[in-house]
């Protein structure tokens, strides 16, 4: 009990440093990743399952473990993990019968029955074994920053150390000499010494395959790493202690006389490890965030840019010096989406480009490596225009100038958002709104068509609020910071494959008055 509770007050103060120093970036606490390292500890009845039937009975104790772990997720939910588990398990043995009568000869040739008594003999039994669990696991969001899930597998148990000692209790051994009808012990000159009671011996061990599960929930502290807080259980299929023929105490006389105990004696046939406990500790996130594959020829949907000087460049003919601030996306639209009003531009005045010339600065995305598709221009629509009047949270705001970055998502997360420089990074964006006070941010929240619509809409305008908690950090009052969500509706290219999917996932910025 003393190690557990050192070991508790260990967790408890190492859960204390990283909250607080995760409090310094709450917005980017969510991120997710492919590879976790795992480190817990926690205590619970871990001991050995076994039956003594008529001859006493087993109580079950108190152990510790430790544990470290790696985990890879293949999908945002399913993985695979392996385990080593360092677990210390103590069972006590409550022994209280009498043996049958075993029939001896003293010295003098006399014929009488001998008997050995166990009175209450308590007897400890301690464990120490390393477990290698191997298993599957799941996990889901609760919260942006809740996770839950389970795992469960196989295990292999190989035993460190297996003893035992008495701590209570004795033994008592006695003749009966049924011709004078009388009892006697204690008497070495007859081979009846009192037996011993201060037994201290190993058992004879072996290993054992079992079975787990867990359930866990995991709270990101920071950045790199999350609280897991679970229970655990383990079972072993297989005995992790030999079966034996002998007594518990075989005492033939003074010099020949030995205690094999409980575990190694025909009193339990063998035992099986079992463990049932809770653990906390911590999951670090290591390698990059998830990222979908991109191939190379993945179908990349062309966009329009609107010149807001058009008489500067021909009609339909791209301008490689222009400034890509002066330009506004046009999207291709699908036929769910509602257009905003007045906001529709004449095919004359626009240029196509490819989008991945304006979103995206990732070399996996290479114009030369895609299959531009020639726009429905019927169908292209305006989202952003300066001067544009748009309506944020039921009041009218006039859009002075929208923001050329690419903040992204990944699939169900509103945290850790992948940021793409095109002109302006949010330092850029918090300098400008320090030096002109009169503007204010809109911060719209999008998601993909995965996804009912309330959970669009709550997804999208969680995102809103994550990057509006970094302008926040950055010394920008929250009352010029306005979120809002269009979820699904107004999509940056058609959701037709995960990769234009995962850049609807997205927030768009733009200064307004």
């Amino acid at each position: 009990m003393k190690v557990m509770k050192k070991t508790i007050t260990a967790i408890a103060a190492m859960m204390l440093v990283f909250t607080a120093g995760a409090q310094e970036k709450q917005q980017d606490t969510t991120r997710n990743t492919s590879h976790y390292i795992t480190v817990d500890f926690g205590g619970g009845y871990q001991n050995l399952v076994y039956s003594l039937g008529s001859k006493g009975k087993r109580e079950p104790g108190m152990g510790i473990m430790g544990r470290l772990g790696y985990r890879y997720f293949f999908t945002e939910h399913w993985g695979a993990g392996i385990n080593v588990v360092y677990k210390q398990s103590l069972t006590r043995a409550k022994i209280n019968y009498e043996t049958d009568a075993e029939e001896r000869t003293d010295s003098e040739g006399e014929k009488y029955d001998f008997h050995v008594s166990y009175n209450n003999l308590k007897e400890k039994q301690k464990q120490t074994s390393i477990a290698i669990p191997l298993g599957i696991y799941f996990q889901g969001n609760i919260t942006p920053k809740w996770k839950a899930g389970f795992g469960t597998g196989i295990s292999m148990q190989f035993v460190n150390d297996d003893t035992f000692e008495i701590d209570g209790g004795d033994v008592s051994a006695y003749g009966y000499y049924h011709k004078d009808n009388i009892k006697f012990s204690n008497m070495p000159n007859h081979d009846l010494p009192a037996p011993r009671s201060d037994f201290e011996c190993s058992y004879d061990y072996k290993a054992s395959f079992g079975v787990f599960a867990e359930l866990n929930f995991m709270y990101a502290l920071a950045r790199w790493v999350d609280l897991n807080i679970g229970i655990y259980g383990g079972y072993g299929l297989s005995k992790s202690t030999k079966e034996s023929d002998h007594q518990i105490y075989e005492y033939s006389n003074e010099a020949n006389n030995h205690y094999y105990g409980a575990l190694n004696s025909n009193a339990t046939k063998g035992s099986h490890p079992l463990s049932i406990g809770m653990m906390a500790g911590f999951r670090f996130k290591i390698g990059k965030n998830k990222v979908e594959n991109k191939p190379a020829d993945e179908e990349i949907k062309q966009v329009e840019v609107v010149n807001n000087n058009p008489q500067k460049e021909e009609k339909n003919e791209p301008q490689p010096d222009a400034n890509p601030t002066d330009n506004q996306v046009v999207e291709n639209k699908n036929d769910e989406l509602e257009p905003a009003d007045n906001n529709t531009v004449k095919p004359e005045e626009a240029k196509v480009v490819n989008i991945t010339d304006i979103v995206t600065t990732n070399p996996s995305n290479n114009p030369e490596q895609t299959k531009p598709v020639e726009p429905k221009k019927e169908q292209n629509v305006v989202y952003t225009e300066k001067g544009k009047q748009v309506v944020i949270n039921g009041r009218t705001y006039t859009v002075v100038d929208t923001i050329r970055m690419i903040i992204n998502f990944e699939l169900g997360s509103a945290g850790d958002p992948d940021i793409t420089v095109v002109d302006q990074t949010i330092d850029d964006v918090a300098s400008y709104l320090k030096q002109h006070p009169d503007c204010k941010l809109s911060i719209v929240g999008h998601t993909c068509d995965l996804g009912s619509d309330a959970t669009n809409n709550r997804i999208g305008l969680e995102r809103a609020k994550t990057v509006k908690n970094m302008f926040i950090n950055r010394g920008i009052a929250s009352s010029r910071l306005l979120t809002s969500t269009k979820a699904d509706k107004q999509p940056l290219v058609p959701n037709t494959s995960d990769q234009n999917r995962s850049r609807n996932r997205r927030v768009e910025l733009e200064y307004v008055k």
